[in-house]
């Protein structure tokens, strides 16, 4: 079923679910924003795995949501 995202900002399991699996750029692009904001290293591994989403607003946004958990610069 359709994952609300106004309701899952800290469910990483369902966002997760949403960056792999949604076929929408749009849809993907939220859940990688809400990760960002989650503050939880369990969102580490999705964001990672969004760089390489196809959409490359999904892929900026991942860059940045890893450089503010991190507090480290990801990859150049």
């Amino acid at each position: 079923g359709e994952v609300d995202l106004d309701q899952q900002a800290d469910d990483i399991p369902a966002l997760r679910r949403v960056v792999t699996e949604d076929p929408d750029p749009e849809r993907r692009l939220a859940a990688v924003t809400l990760l960002g904001i989650a503050d939880s290293t369990d969102a580490v591994p999705v964001l990672a795995q969004a760089l390489h989403d196809e959409d490359e607003n999904v892929r900026m946004e991942a860059v940045l949501a890893l450089a503010d958990l991190s507090d480290e610069a990801p990859l150049p």
